[in-house]
């Protein structure tokens, strides 16, 4: 069967990070989430690959009743861990053959209702759009590596906006991920994802970069540092591919000193757990 998208949702039973909700139960904050998620795809017919990395049974359930038990299907892994997960993310979304249209999905972000089609849409018609991320992530705003794409269009009434890297929830398509899949594979505890997006996107030249080294964070040198390591080579090739995201934002990730700006999250949150 042909689907509009097909997602790739990594989960596993602990709680990352600090959300502002749920903060002591990994399955009500999953359930939050899934739920947000499965309301935010109104009228897309799609297909979800649950990644359950050492996840107890209980939590199908989650994904069965969210989606429906005929749109997923469970791949099941004992315990192996971040990079592996997405690693698995890159290999079932690049080869599989029921979408052109892919999504990896973590588990600790929430949707707002019915606005995942305004992602799919622009994507598919707007040619200049490689990648889409859900989250306007503050970072963008307060790193300096980031302050040089400022490129914006409209898109069915949603501003998009250029940016230089998000985190690993985004959407693209499957030619393109095939093609880009060896940048993708450098994520490990030697490159996070703000260096692999930021070899992808090339947002600042990397000769424009070094002159300005010794007035970067220690953070952001860090991602210069594993830029130069693993993307040297596109910058010299200006490879260069291009991430838009969502503003304000149509999801938001579930940490509270980075939750979105310009929507009132807990206002949203509050809809779901007190329904």
């Amino acid at each position: 069967m042909n689907y509009d998208l097909v997602i790739a949702y990594r989960i596993y039973p602990g709680v990352s990070k600090n959300p502002p909700v749920c903060k002591h139960s990994k399955y009500e904050l999953a359930k939050l989430c899934i739920d947000s998620l499965s309301r935010s795809l109104a009228g897309i017919n799609y297909k979800v690959y649950a990644l359950m990395d050492n996840c107890p049974t209980e939590f199908d359930q989650l994904f069965t009743d969210a989606f429906g038990i005929e749109r997923v299907e469970f791949v099941r892994y004992n315990g192996i861990g971040n990079f592996a997960t997405f690693a698995e993310q890159i290999r079932i979304l690049s080869t599989q053959t029921e979408s052109e249209y892919v999504y990896f999905a973590e588990d600790d972000y929430f949707y707002l209702d019915g606005q995942f089609h305004l992602m799919l849409e622009c994507l598919k018609n707007q040619p200049q759009v490689d990648f889409l991320t859900v989250y306007e992530h503050p970072d963008c705003y307060t790193y300096k590596i980031h302050d040089r794409n400022h490129h914006e269009f409209e898109h069915n009434g949603k501003l998009w906006k250029k940016a230089n890297s998000t985190c690993l929830t985004f959407l693209t398509t499957k030619t393109l991920l095939r093609s880009e899949k060896f940048c993708f594979k450098t994520f490990s505890k030697w490159s996070g994802d703000a260096s692999l997006w930021s070899g992808i996107t090339l947002g600042w030249h990397y000769f424009g970069l070094l002159k300005v080294f010794f007035k970067l964070t220690k953070p952001e040198k860090r991602i210069v540092v594993q830029m130069s390591i693993f993307f040297l080579p596109r910058f010299i090739l200006n490879r260069k591919k291009n991430l838009y995201m969502a503003t304000p934002s149509i999801a938001t990730h579930m940490d509270t000193p980075f939750l979105a700006s310009g929507i009132d999250w807990n206002n949203e949150f509050n809809r779901y757990l007190n329904f």
